[in-house]
């Protein structure tokens, strides 16, 4: 009845000697006034979802007048005793079939149903009266048939196990117990899972109905456990489930500032250690802890500080700075104590009132890269020009007043 060379007294020692190679598996039986036949559906990590001369099996009618059980193989014309499919083939439905041989009433018996994926789903739909039969809480399926009717009477719905476990989260609140539940496709209906969580001490902290993949949040360290169920099918999992600290950082409020004076931007971070990466309009300028930065011509840019904790928690934050236009060279000079600053013949001079006053004198290119810097130490200071390019420049000073630039050309 399975193979033309394979004697029905063998097919018994074939099954056994084919044990281990599944990891799944499903035994039909029919039987109707004294006749009875069989077939088999194996999920096997060592199958395909095709025809496999090692697993798979054709079946061979039974005698006239008897039934003859089968399953087939999507896009393959024949029929099947045993039937080996890949353990991903579990969610989709496989085709039933029955030659009855006479009318009559036939009793099919599902076997091996503990074998099947633990708190699985796994359901019977007679696609001619058009009923669903939960296997896992009734077995056994009693019909009428007629020669005439189609043979292809029968689906059997399966799916892979439900899953759920705890997922930590060391930068905030978002931790919980994800579930990974078969979302298959019954009686129209896509299965809903009731599920209920509660945690070490037995309290609920969350309960409701999802499908598919979804987190149920939770809000403090402990051990949970959530129970699933769907149609009388029900699994518990327990898992532990860790919440970090949150990582908060907070950027100073929006900067007016002037062109050629140094901006300083102090993030408050909640933790310590990490990285820092500052972006000026998505460029970096900085990866120190603090940013200090001389902008050199006005405008509006859009300052953006990204921050990874040494626990791997990423937080931005961004604000505005505005600069405005370039200070007159009087105010500068005011500003810093300076009696005077002129060029002659590629010579810059620089008049001091007090030496004190100014720390460093600094030269910048208009990409803002410091090609001469020097800590005066005469009240009178010449700097020779005549090695650079004639141009644009940024002059800039360190006093007692702060960090301040003015463009120069020569």
């Amino acid at each position: 009845m399975k193979n033309l060379l394979l004697p029905l007294f063998l097919l018994p020692f074939l099954v056994s000697a084919q044990s281990q190679f599944w990891q799944h598996r499903l035994k039909v039986d029919v039987s109707a006034a004294g006749s009875q036949d069989q077939t088999f559906i194996y999920f096997s990590d060592q199958a395909t979802d095709n025809f496999d001369p090692v697993w798979d099996s054709y079946k061979t009618p039974s005698a006239a007048g008897q039934p003859t059980l089968y399953t087939r193989i999507a896009g393959n014309t024949g029929i099947l005793s045993i039937n080996a499919l890949s353990v991903d083939y579990l969610g989709n439905p496989i085709t039933l079939g029955l030659q009855p041989g006479a009318d009559g009433t036939f009793t099919l018996i599902f076997q091996y149903i503990n074998e099947m994926p633990l708190g699985s789903v796994l359901y019977l739909h007679d696609m001619q009266d058009d009923v669903w039969q939960n296997l896992m809480t009734d077995s056994t399926y009693t019909f009428t048939m007629l020669q005439t009717d189609s043979n292809d009477r029968f689906q059997i719905f399966t799916s892979p196990s439900p899953r759920a476990y705890g997922v930590d989260d060391l930068c905030s609140s978002d931790a919980g117990f994800v579930v990974d539940l078969p979302s298959i496709l019954i009686d129209g209906q896509t299965t809903s899972w009731d599920y209920l969580l509660s945690n070490s001490w037995g309290v609920e902290v969350a309960s409701g109905s999802t499908t598919g993949l979804d987190t149920i949040e939770v809000s403090s360290t402990d051990e949970y456990t959530i129970v699933v169920s769907f149609d009388g099918i029900t699994s518990t999992f327990t898992d532990s489930v860790t919440i970090g600290a949150p990582v908060s950082v907070t950027l100073p409020a929006d900067i007016t500032s002037n062109a050629g004076e140094s901006v300083n931007v102090t993030p408050n971070v909640s933790t310590t250690g990490g990285t820092y990466s500052w972006l000026l309009d998505g460029t970096e300028v900085g990866t120190d802890a603090t940013l200090d930065y001389t902008f050199l011509t006005e405008g509006t840019y859009n300052l953006v500080l990204n921050y990874v904790s040494d626990d791997g928690c990423e937080v931005s934050q961004a604000m505005m700075i505005t600069i405005l236009g370039t200070n007159s060279l009087e105010d500068f000079l005011l500003r810093h104590s300076l009696e005077y600053l002129t060029i002659q013949n590629d010579v810059l001079y620089i008049g001091m009132n007090e030496l004190e006053n100014v720390s460093e004198v600094i030269l910048m290119d208009a990409k803002g890269q410091v090609i001469y810097s020097m800590s005066p130490r005469l009240m009178n200071t010449a700097m020779d020009l005549s090695g650079y390019a004639h141009g644009v420049y940024y002059l800039g000073v360190v006093s007692n007043r702060g960090s301040e630039f003015v463009p120069i050309q020569f």
